[in-house]
């Protein structure tokens, strides 16, 4: 599949004539209802793919993206439009214009506002300037931080590519959105993915150099789905609500958030299996597997236990668990109820402070 980012180069290739109608297009999408506009990317995304297959599928596929919107509005548009049609629904996402009105300029964003995403294609745009919406209303993302771009990333005429984007990430928000959940060393913030913003391209061409670390929830059984949140995560891993942002187990390899009844919760620490260890998928495990594999793999996770306890975990009712990666060779470390204990709902971190 072409990246959001293919697609709009090769719509540029064809033309500025074809983008300044692409773009035209898209300021009359702008205006449709959003379930309009959701069918007419669906539907662009299918033409693009058509045109690939052969020209009868693009045609039929054009003139399908062109009924979403109503045969009187835009009468004719022939092949060629329609791709740039595909443009300019896609410009909506990675060049967002930011002379509509009620815009918030890259500058003016703050951390503790919530956003809403309308299409998934928007969870890839380099920039969002729509307005935000109150966190106790259904959102997609949540700006954790903003900041400056440091001088080896802003002493630049053009943005970055969407490949340095990815790179810097990690460097620009991995702290500034730990501190903004909560999180001490050792926890961790599972099935929230962070996403880079950046000025538009015009704010950027005008110096504007902000960034913007922004947390977005993944659904588990599908992490390419965002799913809506009707709250903050400002300091949701301090709270017992933060149970359902944190990994636990059933078993060895079974995953669950740990809102839901379980026997172990990640400590955030991995360790690779010894290449004389490596038994192949755990999945196939049989019990005596199993036992031999928690035998010589628990007490690698004791240290870093101790510290998710703050205390030894000897002097504590739990125990240090192994677990191991779907392909058997990452270990992945967890706090153990006792093993008489049956499985059970909520975060360690409530019992952790209460015995600290």
């Amino acid at each position: 599949m072409k990246s959001l980012s293919d697609l709009v180069r090769r719509a540029r290739s064809r033309g500025s004539t074809c983008l300044a109608r692409a773009r035209e297009w898209a300021r009359r999408l702008v205006r449709e209802s959003a379930p309009t506009r959701r069918t007419v990317a669906d539907r662009v995304r299918k033409f693009w793919f058509a045109l690939r297959r052969g020209t009868t599928r693009a045609t039929t596929a054009s003139k399908a993206a062109i009924l979403a919107v109503g045969p009187r509005r835009w009468r004719v548009i022939g092949v060629i439009t329609a791709t740039a049609l595909t443009a300019g629904v896609l410009s909506l996402t990675w060049q967002p214009d930011d002379t509509w009105a009620g815009t918030v300029p890259s500058a003016s964003q703050v951390a503790g506002t919530c956003h809403v995403i309308e299409i998934d294609a928007e969870r890839h745009s380099f920039s969002d300037v729509r307005p935000p919406v109150p966190c106790d209303q259904p959102h997609q993302t949540e700006t954790a931080a903003v900041g400056e771009l440091p001088s080896e990333l802003r002493d630049k005429a053009h943005r970055m590519t969407p490949e340095r984007r990815l790179m810097v990430l990690e460097k620009l928000c991995k702290e500034p959105v730990r501190n903004y959940v909560g999180a001490g060393p050792r926890d961790e913030l599972w099935m929230v993915t962070v996403l880079l913003r950046l000025p538009t391209e015009r704010e950027w061409d005008e110096g504007a150099r902000q960034y913007r670390c922004e947390l977005a929830l993944t659904d588990v059984k599908n992490p390419e789905v965002l799913r809506s949140l009707t709250e903050s995560l400002r300091g949701i891993l301090k709270q017992s609500a933060g149970a359902k942002f944190r990994r636990c187990w059933t078993d060895l390899v079974t995953e669950v958030t740990c809102d839901q009844p379980h026997r172990s919760e990640s400590v955030n620490s991995i360790a690779a299996v010894p290449a004389d260890r490596i038994a192949g998928p755990p999945a196939g495990f049989s019990a005596v597997q199993r036992d031999a594999f928690h035998a010589w793999a628990d007490p690698i996770c004791q240290q870093t236990v101790s510290e998710f306890l703050g205390r030894p975990v000897h002097e504590t009712p739990y125990r240090p668990e192994a677990h191991l990666s779907k392909d058997g060779r990452v270990i992945e470390c967890s706090v153990a109820f006792p093993a008489a204990q049956p499985m059970t709902s909520g975060s360690v971190e409530r019992v952790r402070k209460e015995h600290n």
